[in-house]
């Protein structure tokens, strides 16, 4: 799948600074989205943790779910 880059922006959040890109796949138009903490350019093993979408457990809270705690959790391992 070939993505193309849109922009970055700075992401503070309660687990540090992030920033975050955003990406586009110009054959459908979905949108991806990639954080990053700190510098990952000429580093060897870089912690990445791969996250579907999950509006009711990320932003909701949903307890049907651990998305949200899967994502919070390896974002405050960054």
């Amino acid at each position: 799948m070939p993505v193309q880059f849109v922009a970055s922006c700075e992401l503070p959040t309660q687990f540090g600074k992030f920033v975050m890109h955003g990406f586009e796949d110009p054959d459908t138009g979905q949108e991806h989205v990639a954080l990053t903490f700190g510098s990952v350019a000429n580093q060897a093993g870089v912690l990445c943790r791969v996250h579907s979408e999950c509006l009711t457990g990320d932003c909701l809270f949903s307890m049907r779910c651990d998305c949200g705690p899967q994502l919070q959790g390896a974002m405050s391992a960054a």
